[in-house]
């Protein structure tokens, strides 16, 4: 979204929401990634628990299959 000469997105404006949806979270607005994601993984699965749609309380490397969980670098 922050790159100006791709043109996948049609909105002049974009780069400009880009930065400032950044600024305001501290960072990517859309991380991608399990580590990146693990804070909200980790609330999502307490929710789950405590609202009784899980009967245990499940951890982040429980729900994805085992080559997930491998770090890949781009």
């Amino acid at each position: 979204m922050f790159e100006q000469s791709v043109s996948r997105y049609p909105l002049p404006w974009l780069t400009v929401y880009a930065r400032r949806m950044r600024d305001l979270f501290g960072g990517d607005p859309f991380p991608f990634g399990i580590e990146e994601n693990r804070p909200t993984f980790e609330q999502f699965l307490r929710y789950v628990h405590e609202q009784g749609i899980a009967h245990r309380h499940a951890k982040v490397e429980e729900i994805f299959p085992k080559g997930m969980m491998v770090e890949v670098h781009t």
